[in-house]
Order: structure tokens, then sequence, then C-alpha cells
């Protein structure tokens, strides 16, 4: 991964998770937010894959499910990539 993609990963993650903290704080619900999230990044991957691609992004996205950590209250706003 090149320089210029990291950085421009850390500024988009940055701001999601500065917008997803800042709905925490006004009290949204949390499944709302995620819920809106995975829909959001899964119509993405739709959109610019193609179909046998697709398949295995969201493939090792379940097979991952066992790896994915909880926030952290200290996380809530805050990029951790």
């Amino acid at each position: 991964m090149s320089d210029d993609t990291t950085e421009e990963m850390i500024r988009i993650s940055n701001m999601v998770y500065d917008y997803v903290g800042s709905e925490f704080v006004m009290g949204t619900d949390p499944l709302m937010i995620a819920g809106v999230l995975a829909a959001t990044a899964l119509r993405i991957y739709k959109t610019a894959l193609v179909d046998e691609d697709f398949e295995k992004a969201t493939a090792h996205i379940y097979n991952s499910r066992h790896n994915i950590k909880p926030f952290g209250e200290q996380e809530i706003g805050r990029a951790h990539v």
C-alpha cells in the first residue's frame, strides 16, 4: 500500500470514527449506526466489485466475524487504524 493510500485511509477512518463518536455522544442507537454503515459498505462493494469478488469479500467478512473486537470506551470518536 502506498503512503498516499495509507494517508487517505487514515483520513477517511478518522472522519468516520469522529462522526460515529458524535452520534454515540448524542445518544443514537449504536445498532442503527452499525446497520447504516454495514449496508452502505455492502452497497459500495456491490457497486465496485464484479460478482465473484463481491462473493469473496462478503465470505471473508463472514469468516472473520470471530476476530472482530468491540470498541473500548476510550476509542469512541478516535481512529485506531
